[in-house]
């Protein structure tokens, strides 16, 4: 078995040679050397986890526990939590960075669950529209998932809702598509899906932010590719004004977040 010195860490004040009587282990195989006094009086959440997760050894190596978390966050965390002289980033900072929040959604979502941080679990909601139900069953709590499902849901009716109604108030199809209908409504419906899957969707008009293109059947794809047909004036008799208000009203009452859990 390889040495504990050849694995990969973390700088200072978490590196190999730093005082520590454990290791943890971010998803993405980088190594923090602590020491867990700290941790388990800085938050219950690390009490629990070496309780649980670490994985014992029989050869005077450190115990290492194997966390969720992108090396990112756990940098960031253990950061805000250690006693050291280095610039401490505030929950504040850690949960309203979109570099951060992009890198580990999952993750931040889940740590903020486990934290009981009730703002940062709102925030991190946002960021989970794209992740798949087995990547966030991974590292978020019970709780959290259910809260997801529900918002997941109150997403897909007011996506539908707001769909339906523009096909009932607008022609959205030129004759040559009149009977390719059902599958230009589930292209529009894939596009919309597409463009509320932003954590703070923006629209200036309808056709750029569904991703429409004026002359170009949505439905008709070779190797991938969308072929433009110049005599198709799909979308092109949309009243963009009128769609742009009632899209911006869309916007202002959409369920982009879960609801703020009560701990």
């Amino acid at each position: 078995m390889s040495s504990q010195a050849e694995l990969t860490f973390a700088l200072s004040p978490f590196d190999y040679d730093s005082a520590g009587d454990c290791i943890l282990q971010s998803s993405d195989g980088i190594h923090f050397k602590v020491i867990r006094q700290f941790l388990v009086t800085a938050s219950t959440v690390f009490a629990d986890m070496f309780a649980v997760g670490s994985v014992p050894t029989n050869d005077g190596s450190l115990p290492i526990v194997a966390l969720t978390e992108h090396s990112n966050v756990l940098k960031a965390l253990l950061t805000m939590l250690y006693p050291t002289d280095i610039p401490k980033p505030s929950t504040t900072d850690l949960w309203q960075s979109p570099d951060m929040l992009s890198a580990a959604p999952a993750q931040m979502y889940g740590l903020a669950w486990r934290l009981k941080m009730q703002d940062e679990v709102v925030i991190a909601s946002r960021y989970t529209h794209k992740e798949s139900f087995e990547n966030l069953a991974n590292v978020v709590p019970l709780q959290g998932l259910v809260a997801l499902m529900d918002l997941k849901e109150r997403r897909h009716d007011a996506i539908e809702a707001f769909l339906l109604q523009l096909r009932a108030q607008y022609n959205l199809l030129c004759s040559t598509h009149q009977s390719n209908m059902k599958e230009q409504f589930l292209a529009l419906r894939r596009k919309a899906q597409s463009a509320f899957s932003a954590p703070y969707p923006q629209c200036k008009d309808l056709v750029s932010f569904l991703g429409m293109q004026i002359g170009v059947d949505p439905c008709s794809m070779v190797q991938g590719q969308l072929l433009f047909r110049p005599s198709c004036h799909c979308f092109s008799p949309i009243p963009l004004n009128s769609i742009s208000q009632e899209m911006a009203t869309l916007l202002s009452s959409f369920p982009y977040a879960v609801s703020p859990p009560s701990f």
